[in-house]
């Protein structure tokens, strides 16, 4: 799970600020 985003940290980012915003 997070081996994924060890390979993208953006990417990582680009998710939490995509779950953020749903809250």
């Amino acid at each position: 799970s997070f081996s994924c985003i060890q390979m993208s940290k953006e990417d990582y980012y680009e998710t939490t600020n995509m779950v953020t915003n749903k809250s």
